[in-house]
């Protein structure tokens, strides 16, 4: 799948049906070194990512958008060095986990109480992990958990802490939690690995409790392999995925999903050839999986057959949907990518009745679009930004036969290369716009 630019690009330069591609990096505005390994989004402008690594400076580790992703703020934290994962529980009470800057340092729950403006150490805590793949997970403003060499669980707000899985120094065998989510308040499932004296291989726990106790699913077990990712609809349908085969065989070709609350496990064979980082679910049919690879997958039958969306030729760490068409995905050297249209492709039909027309163009001040409509029909006509993201509405509404104008003479329209694109049930087209 091309850059959106770049099909846009074609689009001037050759005749015939385009094809849109609907995943779009955006920038975020600091050193393509930095690697970034959680993303969380409150509302479809509001959003975090936290970061993993970066060169220099060493404590800037959490950025914030307000407008979809269009920029990004750093918030500086001189506090931490790194982190790790981010979640917000509502639009003002939000949670990250890192590691406090100094030698050796503590892991630390950050909070913050407006949306992220602020954040202040809620807790420390000297606790075994992995790198990468530390999960954080909150089902209300005071109750979360997050994992590591074990499952820790705190009931007031992140202020104590209390070990609720075995740990790294139970006995024999070592556990790493890779991944919590909770698809109800009660219910909620952890995947990792387990090493032990003679054996070592995958791992799904489960809680019916709030996470006070949890059980060990012998319904499931992969020999030689780590489960990242777990992501449940509801309590009995979900999906888990990794790496199985031993540390250098990345040939991974399949995720596993359960209908009924971890009794049982399909396995969803595909063309999954790498680790698979991250799964999230929009709704119980529509679902994504990043790799380490660098690959996006679709599915809209519940992960019965995935379909190849994008490739970025670099790990992609975590993705999250705010709904089955808005999603991000983050990721090492500065990746950040984004769709609005669930990353399907858009094609271009020059034989649609509809008729598209700006004049002037280019312009200064203001310009006029004219769409001429044959039949009643519904109307799309919005601008997009080179990078396809949509930054001005213009119609969304079902309109008559004849000929609609729409007059443009917005001062805050920054000088540049505009996309007017219009999309009916024909079809779409779409205009080069340039304001001087």
């Amino acid at each position: 799948m091309k850059h959106y630019l770049i099909i846009l690009q074609l689009l001037f330069c050759f005749t015939g049906q385009k094809v849109f591609a609907q995943w779009t990096q955006l920038n975020s505005g600091i050193n393509n070194a930095v690697h970034f390994n959680s993303v969380f989004f409150l509302n479809k402008d509001t959003g975090f990512i936290a970061v993993y690594h970066i060169a220099s400076p060493f404590n800037r580790v959490i950025l914030k958008t307000k407008n979809g992703g269009d920029t990004w703020e750093v918030q500086t934290l001189n506090f931490l060095s790194v982190c790790f994962a981010i979640f917000f529980s509502n639009n003002d009470t939000g949670y990250a986990l890192g590691y406090k800057t100094g030698w050796e340092p503590p892991l630390v729950v950050l909070k913050t109480n407006d949306g992220g403006n602020n954040w202040f150490i809620m807790h420390e805590e000297y606790f075994y992990i992995s790198w990468y793949k530390i999960p954080l997970f909150f089902t209300s403003s005071n109750t979360g958990y997050f994992g590591g060499g074990g499952i820790l669980k705190t009931n007031d707000g992140g202020s104590n802490w209390i070990a609720v899985t075995p740990s790294q120094t139970g006995g024999d065998t070592l556990y790493f939690y890779n991944s919590i989510h909770f698809p109800t308040k009660s219910v909620g499932y952890a995947v990792g690995t387990f090493s032990g004296i003679f054996v070592d291989g995958a791992l799904i726990y489960k809680t019916t409790d709030e996470g006070d106790n949890w059980i060990l699913l012998t319904s499931f077990y992969q020999y030689d392999g780590v489960l990242q990712t777990v992501f449940f609809t509801d309590s009995l349908k979900g999906w888990v995925g990794g790496r199985f085969g031993g540390p250098l065989d990345c040939n991974f070709r399949h995720i596993f999903k359960t209908t009924d609350g971890g009794e049982t496990w399909d396995t969803l064979t595909t063309a999954f050839q790498y680790i698979v980082n991250d799964i999230f679910f929009a709704n119980e049919s529509t679902g994504y999986v990043v790799d380490d690879k660098g690959y996006i997958y679709k599915t809209k039958d519940s992960g019965n057959s995935w379909e190849t969306q994008y490739f970025a030729n670099k790990p992609i760490r975590a993705i999250y949907c705010i709904d089955e068409n808005i999603c991000y995905a983050v990721g090492d050297s500065g990746l950040i990518l984004k769709t609005i249209n669930g990353g399907e492709s858009i094609k271009e039909n020059k034989n649609i009745q509809e008729i598209l027309s700006i004049r002037p163009n280019p312009f200064c001040s203001s310009t006029e679009i004219t769409v001429s409509i044959a039949e009643p029909t519904n109307v799309k006509l919005y601008l997009a930004n080179i990078y396809g993201i949509i930054i001005k509405e213009l119609i969304n509404q079902r309109l008559s036969e004849g000929i609609h104008k729409v007059t443009i003479s917005d001062s805050a329209l920054a000088h540049g290369i505009y996309y007017c694109i219009l999309e009916t049930g024909n079809g779409m087209k779409a205009i080069k716009l340039v304001k001087l």
